[in-house]
């Protein structure tokens, strides 16, 4: 996964402003909490979510490297993504992601201690066409961003 940030001077095209504005965060959850309504619903977890169907939606196999590209309203990421736009200001993401990898890790076991933590070697982007893939799929993106669709 490749989270990629844009700022944008454009209001109203991100939903940073019920997020990161103000006492916006928390006028959110409150709207929440009372209605199940807001900016803190994500519609893709509710009940009745479409199956998972075997080939991808554009009738891959799942043995076959591919990507997706999923856009974000407003910043958000990772714990240690922390510079909210605040202020009048407003990012959006766009994120890279890679499905069916042909980069394979592995997960052995340290010792005969079935406490002990095992050993974890996750081995990213070790075939050369996920990294391929990968960037072009970045490249692709940031092209959407920067001269549109």
């Amino acid at each position: 996964i490749v989270f990629m940030f844009y700022e944008t001077e454009q209001p109203g095209l991100t939903n940073d402003h019920l997020v990161y504005h103000g006492d916006a965060l928390a006028k959110s959850y409150t709207l929440w909490k009372k209605q199940k309504a807001a900016s803190c619903r994500f519609r893709y977890l509710e009940r009745g979510s479409p199956e998972r169907w075997a080939a991808t939606p554009m009738g891959l196999a799942p043995s076959q490297p591919n990507i997706e590209l999923i856009n974000t309203e407003c910043y958000g990421g990772p714990k240690d993504f922390d510079k909210f736009p605040i202020y009048g200001k407003h990012a959006f993401g766009i994120i890279a992601e890679l499905f069916s990898p042909k980069s394979r890790g592995t997960v052995t076991l340290r010792n005969a201690d079935p406490t002990a933590i095992p050993v974890v070697d996750c081995n990213y982007l070790s075939d050369p066409l996920d990294a391929e893939v990968l960037a072009e799929a970045c490249r692709f993106a940031n092209e959407i961003i920067t001269e549109g669709a």
